[in-house]
């Protein structure tokens, strides 16, 4: 009985998971009076069809995967974000709490066990690292060298931000965006933007290098008969070393 049970659930977990896509899209009935040709060259059918060719691909093991790959890569970048943000807004971590004095315990005996002077030792430490000196000792050491190394990065490989053109009077929204100064601004926006998201990601990936690239997938050919190319093989192999590496840096 149970597995029964669990035959009917797996899918539904399945559809949930993969809800990106939205709901398999439903056939139009077809009218008492049409012919299955005129059903078949109507908009509404046609339109289905199209809809349905469009939610296979979506539900295609391939799409899956690299949806999956693409949230995997977005949650890494923003557990690196998160990482930078907690550097910066809590460095030196909270204060250490004082250990608790035993039932009868003399203060000289209290003050004088290990537990009390490693706490003394590691407050000292923090106390330190939160005055005007400590700050800035680690703002040069490691916060201002991290944020410039990588501003010099980017301007290193990818220039300066390009910057938007001036406006002129008179000149609406519709009309300003339609120009060519606004148009090439745009172009070369997105470039840059591109390859400056390209070295934070190296920034954050380190020694790891850069994350492999999917091979190719040649026209015909189908999800398994991919799967089983050797470039596609050592595509995954390198890939899954390259995670492993980018999973040890976060430890």
């Amino acid at each position: 009985m149970r597995k029964t049970l669990l035959l009917f659930i797996i899918p539904f977990i399945c559809l949930a998971q993969n809800n990106d896509c939205g709901e398999r899209p439903v056939k139009p009935v077809q009218l008492e009076n049409q012919s299955k040709k005129e059903y078949k060259q109507s908009e509404l059918y046609i339109n289905y069809k199209h809809d349905l060719k469009i939610w296979k691909k979506c539900m295609s093991p391939l799409a899956i995967s690299e949806r999956d790959e693409g949230k995997l890569e977005k949650q890494k970048i923003e557990a690196t974000i998160e990482k930078f943000k907690e550097k910066i807004s809590n460095p030196c971590g909270d204060k250490p709490q004082k250990p608790i004095k035993q039932r009868g315990q003399k203060h000289d005996d209290y003050i004088k066990t290990t537990v009390y002077l490693n706490y003394k030792k590691v407050l000292k430490e923090w106390k330190n690292c939160m005055s005007p000196q400590g700050i800035s000792k680690r703002n040069e050491a490691t916060m201002d060298k991290d944020f410039e190394a990588i501003l010099n990065k980017i301007r290193e490989n990818c220039g300066d931000k390009p910057s938007k053109p001036f406006r002129e009077k008179g000149l609406n929204h519709d009309e300003y965006k339609q120009t060519q100064s606004y148009i090439e601004y745009k172009q070369n926006l997105k470039a840059w933007n591109d390859c400056s998201s390209l070295t934070k990601k190296r920034f954050s990936w380190g020694e790891c290098g850069d994350k492999p690239e999917k091979p190719f997938r040649e026209e015909g050919l189908n999800h398994e008969e991919y799967k089983q190319k050797p470039s596609y093989i050592e595509y995954k192999r390198k890939l899954n070393t390259w995670r492993e590496c980018i999973d040890s840096q976060k430890k």
